[in-house]
């Protein structure tokens, strides 16, 4: 599952899985009939296989009206126990007959519903932006959500095989997983209908299976499976981009991972409003629809979206579906191999820095602080933990991890590590244990990866590292010294650190070493002719550490800013000479010195990447601080009118241009100012550059700008929705609490609209100057607390807005979530982080960090 930015963690579970039940689920047969309303009666035929003798089963089953069960014809009888504060229940059947071990059995449930109307988990129902379209109906099952939809062992490691026979509308379109093995079309009492069947014979675990209903139209995309996209009528001129990556990104992972694609078909679907970015529903994709549609032919900085939603959630058909975890306490295993393809696809698609500049600013930027924050937690965690851990832990560090696993054994020895797995653990589930087994045996690294294997797996964070050098004059004695980012977590992390050492003047050189790095310091020789101009002490950012910076003199960091062959290191001196402008743990604006600014100068108006320039204004932008050195802005203003010197990377001028326009109004630079305003008001609104000059006027920050956004996103709503859902956002990036009045409105006036909401917290998320405000505390609290239009999973992240925030407000409204909240789990969200930013605070309980299987 992908979420629209990999910023803020996604999943709001049911509850901790129980242990494993007595029986193997064997077969789901859904027979679905679904009305105009949205209500519908349904029938599931349950076949399981008892691993011993039983009195009772239990299945999962949530918010469903249970008519009947019958076992052979004959009447079982049965009770319901849903808990609503956990949004979850237990359907327990009570056979008159005790059921035999390892003998089938089939029970037949009737029951009804009704598709949900907020929130997009379940069974639900949105509509699209085009009023004249009838409603959709959609399913979103993970991590435990098919319980609403059917009863059934509603867990990762119990596959089955599944088949769905719908009766919808004539005009309606029937899209599930497997093979379509009839479509036909009927009448009932003078009424249009259509009867559709789809069969899936490979077994999957409840959350992957999809249903998804509603006018679409279908473009065959040629490719190296059958592949199909499924979009809104009259849009298809539109999805060009999406067949393009369609086809490159599932042949290069498919010959990657060295296994035949795994499915009878490659379905991706376009899910209006879709509050995640995507879901890897096995052989049939749903995704936002932007993230399959252009919103506009011309939109170039759209594609880039589409590029990498497909090719992740496409990754997650050998890595989550082929192969499933064992439970969430693994879910490492399908998010960060499926984030690692996705940067490979990538990576072999464009073919330039963007990839390994954007893998590197995820990692400081988001990672690191996850990391950091209150629900830290290790890769492999206990048993019943987990389901709460879609987030940059499990998705980037989980890749990095894999990443590190490649760069050490090497590419060829790596593929065949991870084909082997798939092999062995094909239509199976897998744990982090497996992996390693499996991984270490196939590439001979039994002993040589345990080190690594245990640290990784089992600890908590990432190493800080500060490097010292010594010239001795003939020899550069080179230490390193690590210490984990959590002081409590014992033992060194183990790595290779990839370090290039450079000079540029008689005798020029440059000569890399790998570093094995494996107790708490470690000290080598590095023979050279003279002493370097400068370092990298983790070229490409291939080691998932962070560098203390200030052990690094300026000198060091101004030479590679200017001159360093490496995107991501240059990328790191930038931000290291920019300092307290861009730290965000900074209590006061120290002024770089002059030295410093030429080199940030230097690199925003001569770097030969755009990806480089991209990632040094967008770090501005999200600068805590309301306003950054003035002689910054004229540079900038040239780049948010023309960049140059970028060569004919269309797409990387686009997105330095955007950049820039956001940056502009953090600099109290008078003409930048005025051109923000201008390009905010204009009425041919340009869907590349509108909102990030929307942005742009938000960090300017005050009661004109305030006006004048409020005037740009008027006329937005009014050329349509299209643009108006890319201004929205804008307001959570407004750095005054002026804005929260106008995000109240802006949430009663489009109550439901998940995705637009979405992409507005994550713009609140990434402003740390609202996020402190009092304001904002009382907006979390009340959206949580009160609000009726929008599902957990959304107010989920309202809470996390408060993760790091520290003051009286937000213990405040985090209390009243803790004690007043109807749902357990936002409950326990807002517990846990009381337990890291407010200990000893009473709150109905208290939340440990997690740790991991072993005590290693």
């Amino acid at each position: 599952m992908l979420w629209p930015a990999l910023v803020i963690a996604l999943s709001q579970a049911s509850a901790a899985a129980p242990a494993s039940r007595p029986y193997d689920a064997q077969h789901y047969r859904i027979e679905l009939r679904l009305k105009e309303d949205g209500a519908f009666e349904n029938t599931v035929q349950v076949t399981l296989m008892p691993t011993r003798a039983l009195g009772t089963v239990d299945l999962d089953s949530y918010g469903l009206d249970i008519q009947s069960v019958t076992q052979d014809g004959a009447e079982v009888p049965f009770t319901v126990k849903d808990d609503p504060a956990a949004r979850s229940g237990v359907l327990t059947l009570k056979p008159k007959k005790a059921l035999a071990a390892k003998k089938p059995v089939t029970f037949e449930i009737r029951y009804q519903g009704k598709a949900a109307q907020s929130g997009n988990a379940g069974f639900f129902t949105v509509k699209d932006a085009d009023a004249s379209l009838p409603p959709y109906y959609f399913t979103q099952f993970e991590p435990d959500y098919a319980r609403r939809f059917f009863p059934c062992n509603d867990r990762p490691d119990d596959k089955a095989t599944f088949e769905l026979f719908a009766v919808v509308g004539g005009d309606q379109v029937v899209i599930s997983n497997g093979r379509k093995t009839k479509d036909e079309a009927f009448t009932d009492q003078g009424k249009a209908l259509r009867r559709v069947e789809w069969k899936q014979e490979q077994p999957i675990p409840p959350y992957l299976v999809a249903v998804a209903i509603g006018r679409f139209e279908p473009i065959e995309i040629p490719a190296a499976a059958k592949a199909t996209l499924w979009v809104p009528p009259g849009r298809q001129d539109r999805t060009f981009t999406a067949q393009d990556v369609t086809t490159s990104h599932l042949s290069f992972e498919q010959a990657f991972v060295g296994v035949k694609y795994p499915w009878a078909k490659f379905d991706q679907v376009a899910v209006p409003r879709f509050i995640w970015g995507g879901m890897e529903n096995a052989s049939v994709v749903f995704a936002r629809d932007n993230a399959l549609v252009l919103d506009d032919k011309n939109h170039i900085a759209g594609r880039t979206r589409i590029s990498s939603l497909i090719a992740h959630e496409m990754a997650h058909q050998w890595f989550g579906d082929l192969v499933t975890c064992k439970s969430w306490a693994d879910i490492w295993l399908n998010e960060g191999f499926a984030t690692y393809l996705t940067w490979k696809a990538e990576d072999d698609y464009y073919d330039s820095d963007m990839v390994e500049v954007g893998r590197a600013i995820l990692t400081w930027d988001d990672y690191f602080r996850a990391e950091d924050g209150p629900r830290s937690h290790p890769l492999a965690m206990k048993a019943g933990e987990g389901a709460d851990a879609f987030d940059a832990i499990s998705y980037t560090k989980g890749a990095l991890v894999v990443r590190m696993l490649e760069d050490w054994v090497g590419t060829d020895r790596f593929k065949a590590g991870i084909k082997a797995y798939l092999e062995k653990y094909a239509h199976s589930n897998a744990s982090s244990a497996d992996f390693f087994d499996t991984f270490q045996k196939a590439t001979g690294t039994e002993k040589e990866l345990k080190g690594f294997r245990n640290a990784w797996l089992y600890k908590r964070g990432y190493p800080v590292i500060t490097p010292t050098v010594q010239w001795t004059g003939e020899k550069l004695k080179v230490t390193i010294r690590q210490k984990p980012n959590h002081a409590d977590e014992r033992g060194p992390f183990v790595f290779k650190l990839p370090v290039v050492f450079h000079r540029d003047t008689t005798p020029s050189y440059t000569k890399k070493e790998v570093i094995l790095v494996d107790q708490s310091e470690v000290t080598v020789d590095v023979e050279l002719p003279a002493a370097p101009n400068w370092i990298n002490w983790n070229e490409g950012g291939s080691a998932l550490v962070k560098i203390h910076g200030p052990a690094i003199a300026e000198q060091q960091w101004t030479a590679a800013a200017r001159h360093d062959p490496d995107p991501v290191w240059r990328t790191r001196a930038v931000f290291e000479l920019l300092g307290t402008q861009i730290d965000p743990d900074a209590r006061e604006q120290v002024k770089p010195t002059d030295a410093a600014m030429d080199a940030v100068q230097y690199v925003l108006t001569k770097d030969p990447s755009p990806w480089v320039r991209e990632a040094v204004l967008s770090q501005m932008a999200r600068s805590q601080w309301k306003r950054l050195p003035s002689e910054l802005g004229e540079s900038v203003l040239a780049l948010a009118k023309r960049p140059t010197g970028m060569g004919e990377d269309a797409l990387g001028v686009v997105r330095v241009r955007r950049a820039a326009l956001m940056a502009l109004g953090k600099f109290d630079y008078k003409p930048g100012r005025e051109y923000l305003f201008e390009q905010t008001l204009k009425p041919d609104l340009e869907i590349n550059y509108f909102p990030a000059a929307a942005r742009g006027t938000a960090h300017v920050g005050d009661s004109e700008a305030l006006a004048t956004l409020r005037a740009g996103i008027h006329n937005a709503k009014a050329k349509g929705y299209e643009i108006y859902k890319y201004a929205v956002p804008a307001l959570g990036a407004f750095t005054s609490p002026e804005v929260i009045p106008l995000i109240r409105s802006v949430l009663a006036d489009n109550a439901g609209d998940n995705a637009l909401v979405s992409d507005l917290v994550v713009a609140m998320h990434q402003n740390r100057i609202l996020l402190s405000a009092p304001e904002l505390a009382g907006l979390v609290k009340s959206f949580v607390l009160e609000d009726q239009h929008f599902g957990d999973d959304l107010k989920a992240r309202f809470v996390r807005l408060l993760d790091e925030v520290k003051t009286k407000d937000a213990k405040e409204a985090l209390l009243a979530i803790a004690e007043k909240s109807d749902s357990a789990e936002l409950q326990k969200s807002a517990r846990q982080v009381l337990a890291k930013n407010f200990p000893g605070t009473a709150a109905g309980g208290t939340v440990k960090p997690a740790k991991g299987k072993k005590g290693q």
